[in-house]
């Protein structure tokens, strides 16, 4: 017996307000389309640009997360261009596979709640960072393991696709395991339909070899193509040591409630209504739901520091859960709070969407994140104006996204400065971004002072470039310095 909160009306009307969500989303990231994205999607759109060159993932392009994101974006360069269409794209979809899910699990109204929220500015989530992907793999996973599989065999289509997204979900970020372990407990616990606790115990133990077979199929290409080394010093050696030191320590309060989330703590409530008002009633729902939620928000709360992308991953269990507390109010014998609770909610975060969507792209990028980002843009155009083409530069910061706004080619894909200074990798990466750099001999350095000065002047990179290039004052580029190749450039 499925729950009645899958059964998704098939009436006119419920087509037409999700087919209104969904044009609303299409809408909504139009508005932040020339946004200049910050950091992490120009690394998966730089990472991915460079892995259609032919330039190898972990080997000649390293960083530290699993492999997913960056062949998404190159998929996307692939169907959209190298370029903002391509980020465009993945936000686009995204969304909108998250939308589907939602509807499947908590009809138009939990739909209605994610086209809302799931643009969120201080959020930052009209931007499509790893959580995005991680939300639609596991909202579907939910839908899979509660709307199909009731028969009797272990090989159920949507016990194996369910298996898949979990899976999904690990590759662009482990911090999804979480959420997974709790859900396949409750699953086992409560099982939907007339499936027995034996036959969903087998069906866990399948999807949990279907991820274990993701990562040594992994594994396996990776030994295959010679980067078996490197790719496990940096997925398990690196994370661990990295995991493992406090650069930043956000106060509790930051890392459990920050101010960015406390607009959805009605959706809390409401989930938490749900949750209890059915919890004998539709208990396999229920637990699945609770096990979401309480995951994920383990998941995000964990790190050290806190960042408002982490908390994207509530935005689906709270749009399920509010949309199933609100259906809940009339069995509570409060059948007329129910439209005024929703049109309450719905009104705030239609007022809420209104305000963000008043500001421009730039000022978007502003709020988020300060005017880093933009001043990105303005050094890029600084160097196209100060550096002939044709030739290279190379970037001692943070900012990758010189790259992409350039389009010219990165001389080294060592990009993770505090790896190069420190930790379990630090001479692996030094040595190859020396070999790189002599091979490629950049005629311009781009040193941001935050982290070029972060280095021991007696680092073998600092001695590199201080053997081979010098300063020009004459060039003024906001919060970096521009030095040049002596051949090239002044000398002293």
């Amino acid at each position: 017996m499925k729950s009645e909160d899958l059964k998704t009306s098939e009436s006119w009307a419920s087509w037409i307000v999700v087919l209104g969500c969904a044009l609303f989303i299409v809408v909504a990231r139009l508005h932040t389309y020339h946004e200049p994205p910050e950091r992490d999607l120009m690394t998966y759109a730089v990472f991915g640009h460079e892995m259609l060159e032919g330039r190898a993932l972990y080997s000649e392009l390293w960083d530290h997360k699993p492999p997913a994101v960056y062949v998404t974006y190159m998929l996307a360069e692939m169907l959209a261009g190298y370029g903002p269409g391509a980020i465009y794209l993945l936000n686009v979809l995204g969304a909108l596979a998250v939308l589907g899910a939602a509807w499947r699990a908590g009809g138009w109204l939990a739909a209605v709640l994610w086209a809302l929220l799931g643009s969120d500015l201080y959020l930052q989530a009209n931007q499509p960072n790893v959580e995005l992907f991680i939300n639609a793999a596991m909202a579907w996973a939910f839908v899979l393991l509660l709307g199909g599989g009731t028969g009797a065999r272990v090989w159920a289509r949507p016990v194996l696709l369910a298996g898949a997204m979990f899976a999904l979900a690990s590759l662009y970020k482990p911090v999804s395991l979480a959420p997974t372990v709790l859900m396949a407990v409750a699953y086992c616990a409560r099982p939907p339909g007339v499936v027995s606790r034996g036959l969903a115990l087998k069906r866990v133990l399948l999807m949990a070899g279907m991820g274990v077979a993701a990562w040594v199929v992994i594994c396996m290409y990776y030994v295959a193509t010679g980067r078996g080394e490197i790719w496990w010093m940096t997925i398990v050696d690196f994370n661990r040591w990295y995991a493992s030191v406090v650069f930043e320590q956000s106060s509790a309060i930051d890392r459990l409630m920050p101010a960015e989330i406390v607009f959805t703590i009605p959706l809390m409530i409401l989930t938490m209504f749900a949750i209890a008002r059915r919890w004998r009633s539709d208990a396999p729902l229920t637990r699945l739901l609770l096990a979401w939620a309480v995951g994920t928000f383990a998941a995000v709360t964990a790190p050290a520091q806190a960042h408002a992308h982490y908390f994207q991953l509530l935005l689906p269990p709270l749009c399920v859960g509010a949309a199933m507390g609100i259906a809940s109010l009339p069995r509570a014998r409060f059948p007329r709070l129910a439209p005024g609770v929703a049109g309450a909610i719905l009104a705030f975060l239609i007022w809420r969407q209104l305000s963000q969507f008043a500001l421009t792209a730039d000022q978007w990028s502003i709020e988020k994140y300060g005017p880093i980002c933009l001043d990105v843009y303005a050094a890029a155009t600084q160097i196209d104006r100060n550096l002939p083409p044709g030739q290279t530069f190379f970037t001692i910061s943070d900012e990758i996204g010189l790259y992409w706004y350039t389009r010219r080619p990165m001389p080294s894909g060592i990009i993770k400065f505090r790896a190069v200074g420190d930790g379990p990798l630090s001479q692996k990466l030094t040595d190859q971004l020396l070999k790189d750099l002599e091979s490629s001999q950049p005629a311009a350095i781009l040193a941001q002072p935050a982290v070029y000065d972060a280095f021991d002047r007696a680092h073998p990179l600092i001695r590199w470039i201080d053997d081979r290039y010098v300063e020009i004052d004459t060039v003024k580029i906001d919060n970096f310095r521009w030095l040049m190749r002596r051949a090239v450039g002044k000398t002293d």
